[in-house]
């Protein structure tokens, strides 16, 4: 496992602090991106069951430990399922787990834009859906004429985590609300440029995952004086 940090934005990585039980089973490099202090973006890449997730779990408890309020932290993972794991692990070690943000980004955004209170007379888009958005967007795009009606959604919807292809991503959001229907990226859509809680500190598991619209939301959430791990 190895840990790269932008020396641009911080210079002060974690000083070797004397080693108590917590810490018994990581490796040196673990051990530093747990402890690492510092403003600005600290990257730890590993292969597959090298122990990512658990050096972020370590690393949570470890800022609860230091003093860090659990409301300035923000976790985020790829999945629910993932999300739920990352949250029994931290039960069982910590009292104040609940305090502390942890979910998909989605679903982070959901709550952050006011949930379901903020889409009134929307829902999300299903299966029976799918016809009348793709003859939408073949409508305004002749591009995709030829294909299945849920291929064209899904490069729509991807078009739009992207950021690649705004013509594609402005045909798929204006059939959309023709309908009053909402999906995942547009409740991110509604977070960016509108974030006003911004953490201290912020970590993404999998952050290889991120596409290019998940990752300006991840940087627009950490506070300016913050970390990104």
């Amino acid at each position: 496992m190895s840990v790269t940090s932008f020396s641009e934005l911080f210079d002060d990585l974690a000083q070797s602090s004397e080693r108590v039980d917590h810490y018994a089973g990581y490796s040196d490099e673990q051990i530093c991106a747990i402890q690492a202090r510092h403003v600005g973006a600290l990257v730890v890449t590993a292969c597959p069951g090298a122990g990512k997730t658990r050096v972020l779990t370590e690393r949570v408890l470890d800022l609860l430990r230091a003093g860090v309020s659990a409301s300035e932290l923000l976790v985020c993972t790829f999945t629910r399922a993932s999300a739920r794991e990352l949250k029994v692990r931290l039960r069982a070690r910590h009292r104040h787990i609940e305090d502390v943000a942890i979910g998909t980004l989605h679903g982070h955004a959901w709550r952050m834009t006011g949930g379901a209170g903020a889409y009134a007379g929307k829902r999300m888009i299903s299966e029976e859906d799918l016809p009348l958005i793709a003859a939408r967007i073949k409508q305004h795009d002749p591009r995709f004429s030829d294909l299945a009606d849920r291929e064209i959604l899904l490069r729509a919807e991807v078009a739009r985590e992207r950021q690649d292809d705004p013509v594609l991503a402005s045909s798929l959001e204006a059939a959309m609300a023709e309908q009053n229907l909402l999906d995942f990226a547009a409740i991110l859509g509604s977070l960016k440029g509108q974030i006003r809680r911004r953490f201290k500190h912020v970590l993404v598991d999998e952050a290889q995952d991120l596409s290019p619209l998940q990752f300006e939301l991840v940087r627009q959430l950490c506070h300016a004086n913050g970390s990104l791990f």
